[in-house]
């Protein structure tokens, strides 16, 4: 229950934003957001723990009425983005239709393909940097102050883009930033295979934070692309996005996950397939904006 409701404010966001703004403008908005989102793992922990202290598991559940009703408060202080003219019926006939509209559109699958494959990346990140540091390298008590310090490194990154892209369109700094990516990903590979699996841990843990933060700089501004296009289908288009990143990507992660036993190699040969399919979708979806 809680992932569904928490899966409606993840679309509406990005179908608000993109209301009210488009193409490198919106960018500039979803790198704000994406600074939010990234504080919120560092301030997390502390607060959890503190509630736990303070009183029990419980109230750290409870504290999620909070965050909803503070939500709720926030909202009622917006006003209606969509223009009436562009709303759709809620029936199924209609939302599969939109879904093809946007499954159409090269420009928009192109960038959504691309953001997908690099968070299948990144989710490979999420779920097994744990698992690396306790069972790989033995160095289980440098996770929280890695994570700490990884969120406050992707916010300064998500900042610094926010500011680039009052100079150069957000289709330029994606694919700078997703050309290295890629790269970093390769270097990556390339140390992993050369130390038999097992690279230095200061080297490869130098290099895996490199791309993480590259990635920061990749995902709000093609996300924003992918939605250039859609206009009056923006909630259609967030929702579409939202299916393939979380749920596609997911499931490439777990593919990463699973395979780890010992070395880093499956990290490293994800990212690597990962990165190069992303930077492909990328560059095919930049010739559907050429061609419009």
């Amino acid at each position: 229950m809680w992932g569904f409701a928490a899966a409606g404010p993840r679309v509406l966001t990005q179908a608000i934003v993109r209301d009210r703004f488009a193409g490198t403008a919106m960018a500039r908005v979803m790198t704000l957001i994406q600074t939010v989102f990234f504080i919120a793992p560092i301030t997390a922990p502390g607060i959890g723990k503190a509630l736990v202290v303070i009183g029990s598991w419980r109230w750290v559940m409870a504290f999620g009425v909070v965050t909803s009703l503070a939500a709720v408060a926030w909202i009622l202080r917006l006003d209606e983005t969509l223009d009436p003219a562009h709303r759709r019926p809620l029936r199924l006939g209609p939302m599969l239709a939109g879904f093809r509209f946007v499954i159409a559109n090269r420009t928009a699958l192109g960038y959504t393909l691309m953001v997908t494959f690099g968070f299948g990346a990144f989710l490979a990140y999420l779920g097994s940097t744990e698992l690396i540091l306790s069972d790989v390298y033995d160095r289980s008590s440098w996770f929280v102050p890695y994570f700490t310090v990884a969120g406050v490194v992707a916010a300064v990154v998500a900042l610094s883009s926010n500011r680039l892209l009052h100079r150069i369109h957000a289709r330029r700094l994606t694919l700078g930033a997703g050309s290295a990516f890629a790269a970093v990903s390769a270097v990556l590979f390339a140390v992993t295979v050369a130390a038999g699996g097992l690279p230095p841990f200061g080297v490869w843990l130098v290099l895996f934070s490199l791309a993480n933060a590259i990635h920061v700089a990749v995902f709000p501004s093609g996300v924003s692309l992918a939605m250039e296009p859609m206009g009056e289908m923006a909630g259609t288009a967030a929702s579409a996005i939202g299916v393939s990143t979380w749920m596609l990507g997911s499931l490439l992660a777990s593919f990463t996950d699973r395979a780890i036993d010992g070395s880093v190699m499956p990290i490293g040969v994800a990212y690597l397939i990962y990165t190069a399919l992303a930077l492909a979708c990328q560059l095919w979806a930049r010739g559907g904006s050429k061609a419009r």
